[in-house]
């Protein structure tokens, strides 16, 4: 309750409203989505105080007020505020639970960030470029596979590079 007292306070809704109106295109606003998500998420350290601010607030802006005129990338949003959300919370410093794992790990809570954001940021790169590549037109099963095969090839090469070093 207090988080959404701040951001009622703070004018987050409308602020957020304003970052994803009119002026993205429907099928940018997957990525737009994500992106707003994963800033405000990191910027609390709240994921589901995130989903509960931005769900309503990006389907609204996907439907333009009307639930009945609900697009083909309806699934693709809501995946974003779940993944933006999560991606988010899970690189904040302080959100409760990168506290208490840098609690149970014996470091600091930045250390603990830092560990975790290399697998953070190249799983988030990936849900970026599915949801640009279903933005320029690739069906979302071509978008998936595509993103798959580049996540193996990045561990492929990655994993290759360390043994080499």
């Amino acid at each position: 309750w207090c988080l959404g007292s701040v951001f009622q306070a703070a004018g987050a809704a409308d602020q957020i409203l304003h970052l994803l109106g009119k002026e993205v295109a429907a099928p940018w606003l997957p990525l737009a989505v994500f992106a707003v998500t994963a800033v405000t998420a990191f910027a609390t350290g709240s994921s589901w105080g995130t989903m509960a601010l931005l769900m309503p607030l990006a389907l609204s802006v996907l439907t333009g007020g009307d639930p009945a005129a609900v697009p083909a990338v309806a699934p693709a949003v809501v995946g974003a505020v779940f993944g933006g959300a999560v991606f988010g919370d899970h690189c904040s410093p302080f959100s409760d639970t990168t506290i208490v794992s840098a609690l149970a790990a014996g470091c600091r809570p930045l250390d603990h960030v830092l560990t975790q954001l290399p697998y953070a940021l190249t799983a988030a790169t990936a849900a970026s470029l599915a949801y640009a590549l279903m933005a320029l037109g690739t069906p979302s099963l071509a978008a998936t596979v595509t993103t798959g095969l580049s996540l193996l090839l990045t561990v492929f090469l990655l994993t290759r590079s360390g043994r080499s070093g």
